[in-house]
């Protein structure tokens, strides 16, 4: 039986993260994506779900785990985008509409052998409903030019940048992949 738990501090992650650290290599830890990741590297990763620059509480972290095994299988990760340098020039000029704050879709992954079973859009979907309670406007996020990520995405209502990006660290191109959360409130009366 799957269960999603809302994360909102890296200590609550303690009881999954040795089989989070598990999935995520599993999801992204073979070419073309990247090399494995180590637990350090990781906790500093997730752990920017959780502090804005004030410190205060901020974006998203959903963990979907396997409750007969304690197996944690796959994670919806988001911050707010204005945090991460590199990214934020970008997904404003790719979606200069989009209402900020505008969240970051850092990681979302799933072990490879839990596929196909709507787990990754219910993730997705706990995501964007937390989001849209932080105040969230809309969400970005950034994958490969090709892939099923990009039907994935878009069956779950993403629009796409036509241009591609080229990241520092990345020798693969992407594309930015954006929704907007809530509707623009009317300025009419």
């Amino acid at each position: 039986m799957i269960q999603y738990n809302i994360v909102e501090s890296l200590q609550q992650l303690t009881p999954f993260f040795d089989t989070l650290v598990e999935s995520y290599n599993a999801a992204f830890g073979a070419p073309p994506y990247r090399e494995p990741k180590s637990r350090e590297y990781l906790q500093q990763q997730f752990g920017r779900s959780f502090l804005t620059e004030e410190g205060q509480a901020g974006g998203a972290f959903i963990v979907a785990w396997n409750a007969d095994a304690l197996y944690a299988v796959g994670a919806a990760q988001a911050y707010d985008a204005a945090s991460y340098g590199i990214f934020a020039p970008a997904a404003t000029e790719a979606f200069p509409q989009y209402e900020r704050p505008m969240a970051y879709l850092a990681n979302l992954f799933l072990h490879p052998a839990w596929r196909r079973r709507g787990i990754a859009s219910a993730l997705v979907q706990e995501r964007e409903q937390l989001l849209r309670r932080h105040g969230y406007q809309s969400i970005v996020g950034r994958t490969l030019a090709v892939g099923p990520q990009r039907r994935f995405h878009q069956e779950m209502g993403y629009e796409w940048s036509e241009k591609l990006y080229f990241f520092p660290g990345s020798e693969h191109p992407k594309v930015l992949f954006g929704k907007v959360l809530s509707p623009r409130k009317s300025t009419s009366s």
